[in-house]
């Protein structure tokens, strides 16, 4: 039975099956993370793209409009390592993944065929396809999938540079943090990141704060926090004289923290937090893969919260959701007037490969967002 009623002329075969990487079993301290994940091959069918979203475990209807892609451009996000912990669903804040799920990604991928009259063959889409070679999608679902047309002769990997973590940026420092050009000083922990590399800008470029520090964990990262992100001082957390240089850095003490992977930073921040400062708590890389290492905060650092009236507060983007459009519009008019400059880089891989971004995106050694470029030839 054919995939497409309608169906444009076309020299390659429409593919009947896909290729998947599922979560084969929940991370082991015995092995690599990249042993977690299986390569499975699957008919390709509406319910195998995304099995982990809401309209497939329920059983979706056969769709009326379809669009067959084909995804060549991955995100990598610290989310994906949260969602795979084996832990209670009660404390997850996204959905959980089970073993045996397609392990969850947003992806960009091009029309190959389509039976809707909006979508083209070779228009780009962004959605939430998952580990998959091919996906089938339900334009009638478009909620589940989270499909958006990608502009033309945009770049995909700035655009998932500037996607969701620039959100996360926006509304955890703008909203939660509620930092003002009468801020003096700023910390941003993983500051050549996707997130923490908008938040320095958004800081130094938008609202003109006295004094915005960012932390990286190499001199090659301190370079970028310094020279594309415009961070007044970088510190690299890896140096033997971190605690020293980071008093030194915050004669005024800090306003506000933005955290994006707790460990020694976090306890640094909370050690020299202003009156009425603030904890943004956005990520805990530190934590997502350490071998069971804890992040241990010192009762001298948290009574600074009582005795400074300082205040943490974590979220998730989700919260903000009805307020999307406004902040997207804002960030690329910030991006139009030269006062953000997303930053990425991009690692060219074999679908065959697509674990191995996870163990970069954990190690760190990136700048900006980490996008996964399929080779295809």
């Amino acid at each position: 039975m054919a995939l497409f009623e309608k169906s444009t002329p076309t020299n390659e075969p429409i593919p009947t099956v896909t290729r998947q990487w599922i979560l084969y079993q929940y991370p082991q301290r015995s092995h690599p993370i990249s042993g977690s994940f299986k390569l499975t091959q699957r008919p390709l069918c509406p319910s195998t793209p995304t099995a982990n979203t809401p309209s497939t475990r329920q059983g979706a209807h056969k769709p009326a409009n379809k669009i067959l892609l084909r995804t060549l451009w991955f995100s990598n996000d610290p989310a994906q390592r949260a969602r795979i912990n084996n832990a209670s669903t009660d404390r997850l804040y996204t959905d959980f993944m089970r073993e045996g799920d397609v392990m969850s990604a947003t992806a960009i991928g091009e029309v190959i065929e389509s039976s809707h009259p909006e979508y083209r063959k070779g228009d780009l889409v962004r959605g939430a396809f998952g580990w998959s070679e091919y996906v089938l999608a339900d334009t009638d679902s478009s909620h589940d999938w989270q499909l958006m047309k990608i502009p033309p002769k945009t770049n995909p990997a700035d655009f998932m540079a500037m996607g969701g973590t620039a959100l996360t940026a926006y509304f955890g420092l703008l909203s939660v943090g509620a930092a003002t050009s009468a801020d003096k000083t700023i910390v941003v922990s993983a500051a050549a990141a996707a997130v923490g590399s908008i938040v320095t800008q958004i800081a130094k470029n938008v609202l003109g704060v006295k004094r915005v520090i960012g932390i990286g964990s190499s001199e090659e990262q301190c370079n970028v926090i310094k020279e594309k992100c415009s961070a007044d001082i970088a510190l690299n957390y890896k140096s033997p004289n971190f605690r020293r240089e980071f008093e030194e850095a915050t004669p005024e003490y800090v306003d506000i923290y933005f955290d994006i992977t707790g460990g020694e930073a976090l306890e640094l921040s909370l050690r020299r937090i202003a009156r009425n400062g603030r904890v943004v708590a956005c990520g805990a890389i530190f934590r997502y893969d350490s071998s069971g290492e804890e992040m241990i905060v010192s009762a001298k650092a948290w009574t600074n919260i009582i005795f400074m009236k300082a205040r943490v507060e974590g979220f998730t983007i989700s919260e903000f959701k009805h307020r999307f459009p406004e902040a997207r519009e804002q960030v690329f008019r910030w991006v139009r007037q030269g006062k953000i400059h997303p930053l990425k880089t991009v690692w060219r891989a074999k679908f065959e490969e697509l674990p191995q971004g996870m163990v970069k995106l954990l190690k760190g050694e990136h700048v900006g967002k980490l996008v996964t470029e399929i080779i295809t030839e």
